[in-house]
């Protein structure tokens, strides 16, 4: 099963620290790497490109317990309010912000698309975005 806590302590692991951010409060400070930006449902978020990469099997191994419907071989997309399930029907986490920061741990490492458009969220059921996740075949299902 998807550990909430952990999906969180990675999303923390992944943001800039006081080191990395410059004088001005922005980052990144001199010699630290740009970060991934992200656009997630409620959020837009920064990441660091070396730490978000080096989770990437966890993030990959957790986004693989999601149902079929979210990966574009199978269902082709889901509501993001069902992101809150895991295939089997158990109910991983009841918070949609811990499931934001996995998708967006997804999002930043290219296997997570949120669609349509942002402003066309409003069609959709609460007003959220489909889910498509794509795996590479060697990390897929």
């Amino acid at each position: 099963m998807i550990d909430p806590e952990r999906i969180i302590a990675i999303g923390h692991d992944c943001m800039y620290d006081e080191t990395e951010i410059n004088a001005e409060g922005t980052v990144p400070a001199a010699g630290v790497p740009l970060p991934v930006m992200v656009e997630a449902v409620t959020h837009k978020l920064g990441f660091h490109p070396a730490r978000l990469e080096s989770h990437r099997a966890e993030v990959v191994a957790a986004l693989r317990q999601l149902p079929h419907q979210f990966f574009t071989g199978k269902g082709g997309g889901w509501s993001f309010l069902n992101a809150c399930w895991l295939e089997n029907g158990e109910q991983w986490t009841g918070v949609h912000r811990t499931v934001e920061v996995l998708l967006a741990l997804g999002q930043g490492l290219g296997l997570v698309e949120l669609v349509p458009r942002r402003e066309h969220w409003h069609a959709f059921p609460g007003g959220m975005p489909y889910v498509m996740i794509t795996l590479p075949p060697e990390e897929g299902r």
